[in-house]
């Protein structure tokens, strides 16, 4: 399906810059009528979806390398690293740092 489509996208392109725009073009369709069935097929917009994957790859690589948070935030796809600060935030509860430290002193 198209969503299925989207999602294999998004997953292989989500450390580039990558809109909804840009998804629809790559598949040949319409951007409005890809995200109102994108959240139809998911229980989640576009925009959700991209943040989950590129917070997962985030998230691996918080606890698997020493990179710096600037290292972490451009690898996982977010434009700078207050967003991406703000939007880890909003997800886990606590910041990139917090985590990584909570998380390394966990593991020990």
């Amino acid at each position: 399906s198209l969503v299925s489509k989207a999602t294999q996208y998004i997953n292989e392109n989500y450390m580039n810059k990558i809109t909804l725009l840009s998804v629809a073009e790559e598949l040949h369709t319409n951007h409005s009528y890809l995200s109102t069935l994108f959240k139809k097929e998911t229980g989640i917009s576009f925009t959700e979806y991209l943040n989950e994957v590129r917070l997962k790859r985030a998230q691996d690589l918080l606890l698997s390398t020493n990179l710096s948070l600037v290292e972490i935030s451009l690898c996982s796809g977010f434009d700078g690293q207050s967003y991406f600060t703000k939007v880890f935030k909003k997800k886990y509860g606590a910041t990139p740092k917090e985590y990584r430290r909570l998380n390394q002193s966990l593991s020990m």
